[in-house]
């Protein structure tokens, strides 16, 4: 190779180079890693306080009631966050009708959602705790946190991230703080008090987040669309099978396993799905992206996926390589009692590569309008996960059930990308 021809090359690389620094995009993923690499700091504080006074059994009651309290949250104002995105990304001036619709969806839903949660809830092991302390876990997620989310939301249709930061990083520092004040106050943590400290916690965090809303972008303009309804449905049945697919087994384990294996197993999963900060700022950095592209063409947005695929693919390698060789740090942090998690760890190494291809797949086929094959994917993976977990756990124990659920959604994201390359539009 010539020296003229080594030097275009380098020249080359150095024009891409610094047009993806200068990108608004690697802005948004420098805030995002900045969102999630102060919250892991903070999470990390909250989860060994809470984790060590809880103990493996209380934690993993709370995390079986937390789970099943998250997926009936995801149906507290029917999807409508996600038709604020597309909406307000594709036509700033929709925000405030769109923003309108997701507050009077959440009012017209908590209720029956939370009614349902509740007796749910009654037909599975959640120990000794009082009705009124398990009322205050679910009214906490299925309302505050949902609010959260929706401020989130907003934000993200402007692609203001910093604003993201604040909002994620104050939720997660008011949950230390209430953590480290229930430690603080009560000579031994239970379930009840706990939840007490968590719902106002909670509620603090929704009410911050929604005033940056008002503050920094508009209030609502009260408006309901019924023509709205059915994909808002679409994306929270599909929200939900993620959601499912990322916490429901945890009352499995618990049913199957007992609390105490359930809080170990928990534990290792925590750590792992903090571990995926930088996995998940790339995936938020890109998400509204994928919109603005596909309303131009689906083609476009298909071939913007491919491009971003690489990079994303060689973080997910690297947090993977770091879960596998390091997992035995974990019981040195939190307390011995948790290390039987090191080997669940071990075996959930592959876990921040399947959250690339899954999220990424997810994205692509909601921006490209595909809702209902994506949707059909996520409903049929859950139809198999419940069993492959429960065999893996009847079987294996913490590895088996570790194993079940990694079999479970490297299916899942072969399933989706299979969908984004038999697309009509995909980019060759």
């Amino acid at each position: 190779m010539s020296t003229t021809l080594i030097w275009r090359v380098m020249q080359m690389n150095r024009t891409r180079l610094n047009a993806l620094a200068k990108s608004k995009i690697t802005a948004n993923y420098f805030y995002y890693s900045l969102d999630y690499g102060l919250r892991i700091v903070v999470q990390l504080g909250y989860f060994a306080i809470i984790s060590r006074s809880l103990g493996p059994a209380g934690y993993g009651i709370f995390a079986s009631i937390s789970a099943v309290s998250l997926l009936a949250a995801v149906f507290s104002g029917l999807g409508s966050e996600q038709v604020l995105v597309r909406r307000a990304a594709a036509d700033p001036v929709a925000f405030r009708r769109a923003f309108g619709h997701a507050l009077i969806c959440i009012a017209l839903s908590i209720v029956p959602v939370s009614a349902i949660c509740f007796l749910v809830l009654q037909f599975m092991n959640t120990g000794d705790i009082a009705w009124w302390a398990l009322g205050l876990f679910i009214v906490g997620e299925t309302l505050f946190t949902r609010l959260t989310h929706l401020a989130n939301a907003c934000f993200m249709a402007h692609e203001i991230a910093r604003r993201q930061v604040a909002i994620n990083i104050l939720a997660s520092s008011i949950r230390l703080a209430a953590a480290v004040l229930a430690w603080t106050f009560s000579s031994t943590l239970t379930l009840e008090s706990w939840a007490i400290w968590y719902f106002l916690s909670l509620g603090v965090s929704a009410a911050i987040a929604m005033a940056f809303v008002f503050r920094e972008l508009a209030g609502p303009a009260w408006a309901f669309f019924r023509s709205d309804l059915r994909e808002g449905l679409q994306y929270a049945l599909e929200f939900s099978s993620v959601v499912a697919l990322r916490d429901i087994d945890k009352p499995l384990v618990v049913e199957i396993l007992g609390a105490e294996a359930g809080g170990v197993y928990t534990a290792a999963f925590r750590v792992v799905d903090s571990a995926c900060i930088p996995v998940r700022a790339l995936l938020l950095a890109t998400y509204t992206r994928y919109f603005s592209h596909a309303s131009v063409d689906a083609s476009s947005a298909i071939a913007f996926g491919f491009r971003v695929l690489p990079y994303g693919a060689t973080v997910a390698g690297i947090v993977g390589l770091c879960l596998f060789f390091f997992a035995w740090t974990v019981p040195l942090i939190i307390g011995s009692s948790y290390s039987g998690a090191v080997p669940p760890i071990q075996w959930f190494a592959i876990y921040p590569m399947i959250i690339l291809l899954s999220g990424m797949g997810t994205d692509l086929l909601r921006s490209v309008g595909r809702l209902g094959p994506r949707l059909r994917i996520t409903l049929f993976s859950l139809t198999t996960y419940l069993p492959l977990c429960w065999a893996g756990a009847i079987l294996g124990g913490l590895v088996g059930v570790t194993i079940a659920r990694n079999v479970s959604q490297v299916v899942l994201a072969g399933a989706t990308w299979l969908a984004i390359l038999r697309h009509p539009k995909t980019s060759k």
